[in-house]
């Protein structure tokens, strides 16, 4: 019954797509979605890693709040079960949950693999606009981390309601080449011609092994600018937080 999106590569979806499912298993889809009765400890007969809690490990993520009325106040937060999950501030109750399409979904199997040995997912920082750059609108950026090399926005402006046509873009390795693992925190900021813009290090580990920083409009993933550093030796290089 949670209420799970994510991306198809085209627009948002419900999770799991197609593609997904296929690349999953029904079975570990319904597994990631939060049903245990395929878990050995619950079910005799269950060959899927058994869980203390449906809640995968936050290492690099830090939470964020966002007030977005007076009565609708949320905590945003990646984990390491492939999710950024949002939770009611005030009862914990997870509003929705988000599943990036960037992530590898062959990795994320492994995630219910009884011999499981831990992996990072959704394991990147989080931010979100304020009411400077858009009074009536919210939208929240987040990147995989360590999970993967891949940035995705969402607007969060009524959380309560948030559905598959609410996911704004993704950015992958694949579509940016020279998009990496992004590790330090981007940030949002009114650029000089107006618009707003997101400014994000392009991370390490980048297919070109290069130090660029983007800037992408915050709301429609267009990109703006590529900014190559130049090298600093030999080898892969990499940007960290801008």
């Amino acid at each position: 019954s949670r209420r799970i999106f994510t991306h198809n590569g085209v627009t948002g979806a419900t999770f799991p797509t197609l593609t997904q499912q296929t690349l999953l298993t029904p079975a570990i889809a319904d597994y990631i979605r939060g049903d245990r009765s395929r878990e050995e400890v619950i079910n005799a007969g269950g060959t899927l890693r058994n869980r203390q809690s449906l809640l995968g490990d936050i290492v690099n993520s830090s939470p964020v709040y966002v007030k977005t009325s007076t009565t609708v106040d949320t905590v945003y937060i990646g984990a390491n079960d492939g999710m950024l999950h949002a939770f009611d501030a005030s009862t914990g109750v997870e509003r929705f949950a988000y599943v990036p399409n960037g992530q590898d979904f062959n990795t994320l199997r492994e995630y219910a693999d009884p011999s499981y040995n831990h992996k990072f997912y959704v394991d990147g920082p989080l931010v979100a606009s304020t009411k400077r750059h858009f009074p009536s609108q919210t939208v929240l950026v987040g990147s995989l981390g360590r999970g993967g090399r891949g940035l995705y926005a969402l607007d969060i402006t009524n959380p309560v309601t948030f559905d598959q046509t609410k996911v704004l873009w993704e950015k992958t390795g694949l579509t940016e080449p020279n998009l990496g693992q992004v590790l330090g925190t981007p940030f949002i900021t009114r650029l000089n011609d107006g618009s707003v813009g997101l400014v994000v290090a392009n991370g390490i580990n980048s297919s070109s092994d290069k130090a660029v920083l983007f800037v992408f409009d915050v709301r429609t993933g267009a990109k703006l600018a590529e900014i190559e550093a130049p090298a600093g030796g030999s080898g892969a290089n990499g940007l960290s937080a801008p």
